[in-house]
């Protein structure tokens, strides 16, 4: 048997497995076999696996009708029946550098579950840089507690011990509830306190996210999206420099919410709350297992990184501070909205204090209004919202980000989650 086993749960995307397989035969460690887990596929899907399959004897396909939610229960015995040391996830419409397994085995080499960065890559082009340490242990503790406060969840970067996901008391399943059901069984593991976790922010995947923009797009033109990327992932230097022209993603932000930062007298300090060592391209990755791990960082970064923690940190204790922080990236409001929602998923009170900011102190009345909705729809509190969009419709009602939140805010009426 091989010492890792893939798993990758298909149901529509069909096209994609063209790109996303060879990045898997691509790896430089070729003890692994896959499973491509088809949930509802149509029969085209068994086509395009047969192919790998007739040439490459570790691929395989098994079929099923539709299950429920994304088919979880279908995971179950591919993994049970097998003999594989560890257990690896592939996206279908995702690809992997070749070094994908190798960073796998080195973070279970001291640890039952274990999950690397993710880029992520827009359809204009935009990456988005994800990472957290989930070992470290505020934020360990924190998604113990609440499941909202998991900092950060991905598929393809998250590898486990079999014989760690044998000492569940249930695998993997449908969430019982909206949220995804990655992170509903990467809990499971985080909430077992004997096993042993590991998080490194090295990126050894593109990810590209299949919901919002692409949801219409057909599987041929998501294929030749994914081609580019595919062709190019394992040159020299390639994955690096798409990482450094990274925006840092929200987790980040929120993981900041998460901690106490009153003692952070600088951005370092800050880092290190959550489990960070921040550095530069000669430093290189280390991984945490219940330690801080090093990341290098850019300088654009650092900034976007500032950005985050006056966010999370709000503006009583350095106004002059935030106000310098928040309107340098005036130039991006979007990013600052985004890492306010974020912050509001770890600690919605301090996510709506610098909202409000936004406006008393950096005299941006409109990106304040913004804010406060968008930090309220985070948290659920669907009247608090109406009523602040209904402010702000006085003052903005052209603006298209009224439009696009009184949209939002019928949805989630629509879809019952009132408060």
């Amino acid at each position: 048997m091989a010492r890792t086993r893939i798993i990758c749960p298909t149901y529509n995307h069909v096209e994609t497995l063209l790109a996303a397989i060879p990045s898997v035969q691509a790896q430089r460690d070729g003890d692994w076999d896959l499973v491509v887990i088809g949930d509802g596929a149509p029969d085209r899907t068994r086509e395009i696996v047969e192919s790998f399959a007739q040439d490459d004897l570790r691929i395989s396909y098994v079929a099923h009708q539709k299950g429920e939610r994304f088919g979880e229960s279908y995971r179950d015995p591919v993994i049970r029946n097998c003999d594989a040391e560890f257990i690896c996830h592939l996206g279908d419409d995702d690809i992997w550098h070749e070094s994908h397994l190798d960073v796998m085995a080195r973070l279970l080499a001291g640890a039952d579950w274990a999950m690397t960065g993710d880029l992520r890559l827009s359809p204009s082009g935009e990456v988005t840089w994800r990472f957290g340490n989930v070992s470290f242990p505020p934020l360990r503790v924190a998604a113990c507690a609440d499941d909202r406060k998991l900092v950060f969840a991905t598929l393809n970067g998250v590898g486990v011990r079999r014989r760690a996901y044998l000492s569940l008391p249930r695998g993997w399943e449908p969430s019982p509830t909206p949220r995804g059901s990655d992170v509903f069984m990467w809990l499971k593991y985080i909430r077992k306190s004997d096993l042993r976790l590991a998080s490194t922010a090295e990126p050894t995947h593109v990810k590209f996210q299949s919901a919002g923009a692409r949801a219409d797009v057909s599987p041929a033109e998501r294929l030749a999206e994914l081609q580019p990327v595919a062709e190019s992932i394992n040159r020299p230097s390639y994955l690096d420099k798409l990482r450094q022209r990274a925006t840092i993603g929200g987790p980040l932000a929120k993981a900041f919410g998460l901690v106490d930062l009153a003692g952070a007298q600088d951005l370092r300090a800050a880092f290190g709350a959550v489990g960070i060592v921040p550095g530069d391209e000669t430093d290189g990755f280390t991984h945490g297992a219940g330690s801080a791990m090093h990341v290098p960082l850019t300088h654009r970064q650092l900034d976007q990184a500032r950005l985050a923690w006056a966010l999370a940190s709000g503006p009583d204790r350095d106004p002059e501070r935030f106000r310098a922080v928040v309107r340098a990236d005036r130039r991006d409001d979007g990013l600052t909205l985004h890492y306010l929602e974020m912050i509001a998923q770890a600690n919605p009170e301090v996510a709506l204090v610098s909202a409000r900011a936004l406006a008393t102190v950096c005299q941006a009345p409109a990106l304040s209004a913004h804010a406060r909705v968008r930090v309220l729809l985070q948290g659920d509190d669907l009247a608090a919202a109406e009523h602040a969009l209904e402010r702000a419709r006085e003052q903005w009602r052209k603006a298209r980000w009224v439009g696009g939140l009184e949209r939002r805010l019928s949805g989630l009426r629509a879809s019952g989650n009132a408060t």
